[in-house]
């Protein structure tokens, strides 16, 4: 979303290939959802070769560290497809698994509070990226991504604004003055809402910003259909939250204060049967019938690359586990989960969601992955030989620290992989170290080998996309 760092784009994996400058989106649908004017079909063709690319690169980095060392190739290598668009593509290629939802899909948005270019206030998304020197906010009304409850709370919202602008102007990121920064809107499959109006309050007296608050409270109020509204706009508010920040940007630290002005602090949604505990600020993907197609597979390609003679205890290794909804969701179909995360507050929302679900075969561990996992695996007995493991990762945008990698090349008991990726360029360096002969790594094991792969298009209308890659690899059991 404008004002959001992307999580992932196609167009530069090779190093010497310089992108084509593009020219500025001359809408607002332009900037948030590129590909609309594409039908959805077309789109998911254009996302499956532009991740067929990334494979591509994939192989002729993990080749070149062959060649380098004067290593033979594993069989993979030989494969031959007669498919033009799979050459190159040493392995089994899945395709690309398409959203259930292609509108209205996303449960969390961020709205703007700006001017639109006709110089009006206007709650909605930034025509472009402010660093290019791009201010005009305007109405997401037309945004296919948008659901409907999220476009009604944004013009409720610009109701409030407009009726009270003479005393209480939108944020100008300028001058650095003004109230109202953003909305952030979350919703459940139920549509159910907590939204956040985020105002800055370095130019308003605390007398002042209570009053506006209780006139804001008494507005939203007035729309919400669990207090009876008969508004046209009506919506379903679970929580109203006031969120205090002064920065430069509208991107809050996440220890900015946050007050509950009315209802709860939190939504439930539902993800394969499970329930997860969603607050304002958690984790948590904003496409949740696409992720269940992403968590279906990440469940299927696990369970398929187990021993099915079950001689062994097995135990899910979740790398950057987030708020648990991979190793919740997998957590009945081993014998342990041990998930290792490093934000706090994520850590603390997948232990609540493990009781929530009465979930006890599954530890949440605090730490950076690279300063725990080796310690961890040998505390949680990963490394017995009683012990089938399996690691699955969930990187954020960088990838995986070059420690982590270490940890998993050295393990003796991980010869699966599954690697679920938000960002196809540092999947590929991380592959190319995983899968190359040899390394900086000392007394590591044999490298893995990628053998199966799909993309999965978490976000229609868009260019981004998710990727899962299956690593494998052969260890001497002695």
């Amino acid at each position: 979303m404008p004002g959001q760092q992307p999580k992932r784009k196609f167009n530069h994996h090779n190093k010497s290939h310089k992108k084509k400058k593009k020219d500025a989106p001359s809408n607002v649908i332009e900037a948030v959802t590129p590909l609309a004017h594409l039908e959805y079909e077309e789109q998911l063709k254009k996302k499956e070769l532009e991740t067929l690319d990334c494979m591509r690169n994939m192989f002729s980095g993990i080749k070149s560290a062959f060649l380098e060392r004067s290593q033979d190739l594993p069989p993979c290598f030989n494969i031959v497809f007669e498919d033009d668009k799979l050459k190159g593509v040493h392995l089994d290629w899945n395709g690309i698994l398409a959203s259930p939802k292609t509108e209205g899909y996303r449960n969390n948005c961020e709205f703007t509070c700006g001017y639109n270019s006709e110089k009006n206030p206007s709650v909605g998304f930034r025509q472009g990226l402010y660093s290019q020197g791009i201010i005009n906010v305007e109405s997401p009304q037309e945004v296919k991504i948008v659901s409907d409850s999220a476009k009604k709370a944004v013009q409720i919202l610009q109701l409030f604004i407009e009726a009270h602008h003479d005393s209480h102007k939108c944020y100008d990121q300028t001058s650095h003055t003004g109230l109202w920064r953003l909305m952030k809107v979350r919703e459940n499959a139920q549509g159910e809402m907590l939204i956040v109006v985020q105002v800055d309050p370095t130019h308003i007296s605390e007398s002042d910003l209570q009053s506006v608050t209780e006139k804001l409270v008494a507005h939203f109020k007035s729309y919400d259909k669990n207090l009876n509204s008969t508004e046209e706009l009506a919506i379903n508010i679970k929580g109203l939250f006031l969120q205090k920040h002064s920065g430069v940007s509208n991107a809050a630290p996440t220890d900015a204060p946050l007050a509950l002005l009315y209802g709860e602090d939190s939504i439930i949604e539902e993800v394969l049967g499970l329930k997860f505990r969603i607050s304002p600020m958690s984790f948590f993907q904003v496409n949740t019938k696409g992720v269940e197609v992403l968590y279906s597979k990440v469940r299927e390609w696990t369970l398929e690359s187990m021993n099915p003679e079950k001689s062994k205890e097995r135990v899910l290794l979740d790398v950057c586990s987030g708020t648990g909804t991979i190793g919740s969701t997998m957590s009945s179909s081993v014998d342990r989960v041990i998930g290792i995360e490093m934000v706090e507050s994520s850590v603390n929302d997948a232990r609540n969601n493990a009781k929530l679900n009465s979930i006890e075969n599954i530890v949440f561990i605090c730490g950076k992955a690279e300063d725990t996992i080796a310690t961890n695996m040998k505390e949680h007995r990963l490394n017995s030989p009683e012990v089938e493991c399996i690691a699955v990762v969930d990187p954020p945008r960088s990838g995986l620290h070059k420690k982590v990698l270490e940890s998993l090349l050295k393990s003796p008991t991980i010869e699966k992989l599954i690697y679920v990726s938000c960002n196809p360029n540092t999947l590929v360096e991380n592959a190319v170290r995983l899968c190359s002969p040899s390394s900086n790594f000392s007394g590591h094991l044999p490298p893995f080998v990628p053998v199966k792969a799909v993309a999965v298009d978490m976000f229609p209308h868009t260019e981004h996309c998710e990727m899962i890659c299956v690593f494998e690899r052969k260890l001497d059991k002695k």
